[in-house]
C-alpha cells in the first residue's frame, strides 16, 4: 500500500533509472520518495514535502511546480516582512518625537503598539539553500582531444573497440551508458591513465587535463582539509589563501583541521571540488560530479561548467545534470561508442531512435552466463541463443544491455 523510497537512483545508470521511474509511475500504491533527481521528482511527484527549520511545508504539483511556488512565497513574505521593519521604524521615529515634546502617554501606548509588533512579525520565508561559489579557469594549452579505433579489455572480456572521439574547443560532451560498459575506463585511457589495446590517442601540446573522479577517489584520507588544499601545489601555497578557498565551500574556522575521513559524502564531494577549481585546466574530464550533492549545489556545479570556456566530457547518470551542461551526447553500448548532436533530451531521443532501428535488424546474441527475463520468467543458459524479432520490450532491451555490458551474452552477426 505504501513504498518508501531514499534515494533509488543512486549508482544507477540511465535505463535503470528510466526503469524505476515508469515502475513508479504505474504502481497503484502511495509513494514517499527522498531525491536529488530532478528529472525523477518532475515525472513522479504531485506532492513535494520540504524540511525546512524543524518543520515541514507541503507544496502541490512536482519538483518544478515547488520552485516556482516556494520562489513565489519566499518573495512574499520577504516583502511582507520588509514592510512589517518599515513600519516598525516608523513607530519608533514617532516615539522618539512624543519623548521631545514630552507627551508621555502617548509614548507608552506607541511602546506596547510596537512590542506587539515585535511579537507578531511575519512568518519567515523558507530558508533559501546555502551557495557556495564555483568557477573553472582554463589553462594556457591548446588543441584538441581524440580518440582513433581505440579499443580496450578488461579481465579478459571486451568493453568496446573501434571507438572514436574527438573533442575541441566548445565541446562539452556526456558520456553515459551501462553499468560495466567501460565509461570510466574510457575516461582514464583518454587522460593516460591506461593504454589502449589498440588504436591510438592524441592530445594536443601543453593540454592541461584536469581529472574529478568518482566517489571523490583524489582524496587523501590521512590529511586535513588545509592539508588536502595545500598539497595541490609545490610549494603549497598560503594557509591563508586555502582557508579562503575551502570558504567558498563551507568550510570554516576549526573545521579545516578536520580529517577528509571525518567527513560526509556531501561534504568530500565539495571538498573535492574546491580542490579541483583550484587549477587551470583546457579539458576538463569529470567522473560522476553530483553524487552525494543535493540539487542546488548541482545547479552551481552546472552553471559553472556552462560558463567554462573549455572542453568538458563528463560521465553522469543525471539527466538533468547532462540536460543542462552538455551540447553532445557521447553513448556507449553493445562494445560501441556513438555520439548524438544536442541537449540530453535530444540525444536521447535519437539514440533510442537508434536503438529501435538496429532491433529491426532483428541481432542474435550468443549466451555466455545464464540470463533471466522476470518479466516472463524465461531462462536461457550458457550456449542457448536469444534472436531478436523486432517487438521486443523496452524492459527486455534493457535487460539485454545489461547482460552485454555484464559479460553474459556477447552479440553475433545476423544472417538475413
Amino acid at each position: 500500500d505504501v513504498l518508501l523510497l531514499d534515494e533509488p537512483t543512486n549508482h544507477m545508470d540511465v535505463d535503470t533509472i528510466e526503469t524505476i521511474e515508469e515502475f513508479l509511475q504505474e504502481i497503484d500504491a502511495a509513494v514517499l520518495l527522498a531525491s536529488h533527481d530532478k528529472f525523477l521528482l518532475d515525472a513522479i511527484a504531485d506532492k513535494v514535502i520540504e524540511i525546512d527549520h524543524f518543520r515541514t511545508l507541503e507544496y502541490v504539483g512536482n519538483y518544478s511546480d515547488y520552485r516556482v511556488q516556494r520562489d513565489a512565497i519566499a518573495r512574499a513574505r520577504e516583502a511582507q516582512r520588509h514592510r512589517h521593519r518599515e513600519e516598525l521604524k516608523r513607530q519608533l521615529a514617532i516615539i522618539e518625537q512624543f519623548k521631545s515634546r514630552k507627551v508621555y502617554e502617548q509614548v507608552l501606548s506607541r511602546k506596547l503598539r510596537v512590542e506587539k509588533m515585535k511579537r507578531e512579525m511575519p512568518e519567515a520565508p523558507p530558508t533559501s539553500p546555502r551557495a557556495f561559489r564555483l568557477s573553472f579557469r582554463t589553462g594556457s594549452g591548446t588543441g584538441i582531444v581524440r580518440l582513433e579505433s581505440v579499443a580496450k579489455s578488461h579481465g579478459g572480456r571486451l568493453l568496446f573497440s573501434d571507438v572514436d572521439l574527438e573533442l575541441g574547443k566548445g565541446d562539452k560532451v556526456g558520456l553515459v551508458g551501462p553499468n560495466g560498459a567501460g565509461k570510466t575506463t574510457l575516461l582514464e585511457v583518454l587522460i593516460g591513465r591506461q593504454e589502449p589495446d589498440a588504436g591510438s590517442v592524441f592530445r594536443g601540446k601543453n593540454l592541461n587535463i584536469g581529472y574529478f573522479a568518482q566517489e571523490a577517489e583524489e582524496l587523501d584520507f590521512d590529511r586535513t582539509l588545509l592539508e588536502e588544499i595545500r598539497s595541490i601545489r609545490t610549494p603549497p601555497p598560503p594557509e591563508g589563501w586555502a582557508r579562503g578557498l575551502l570558504g567558498r565551500f563551507w568550510f570554516s574556522g576549526d573545521t579545516v583541521h578536520s580529517k577528509v575521513s571525518q567527513l560526509s559524502g556531501g561534504e568530500r564531494a565539495r571538498l573535492a571540488l574546491a580542490k579541483f577549481i583550484a587549477q587551470d585546466y583546457d579539458l576538463l574530464v569529470l567522473d560522476e560530479p553530483t553524487n552525494h550533492l543535493d540539487i542546488e549545489s548541482q545547479e552551481i556545479v552546472a552553471a559553472a561548467l556552462q560558463g567554462y570556456a573549455g572542453m568538458v566530457l563528463v560521465v553522469s547518470h543525471n539527466r538533468s545534470f547532462l540536460n543542462d551542461v552538455a551540447n553532445k551526447i557521447a553513448i556507449i553500448a553493445h562494445q560501441r561508442l556513438a555520439v548524438f548532436a544536442g541537449t540530453f533530451k535530444d540525444s536521447w531521443a535519437a539514440a533510442k531512435m537508434a536503438e529501435f532501428m538496429d532491433v529491426k535488424k532483428k541481432p542474435k546474441y550468443r549466451v555466455i552466463r545464464v540470463v533471466k527475463d522476470w518479466e516472463t520468467g524465461r531462462v536461457w543458459h550458457q550456449g542457448d541463443t536469444i534472436q531478436l524479432g523486432g517487438a521486443e520490450t523496452q524492459a527486455f532491451l534493457r535487460l539485454l544491455r545489461w547482460a552485454e555490458s555484464n559479460g553474459r551474452i556477447e552479440r553475433v552477426e545476423s544472417r538475413g
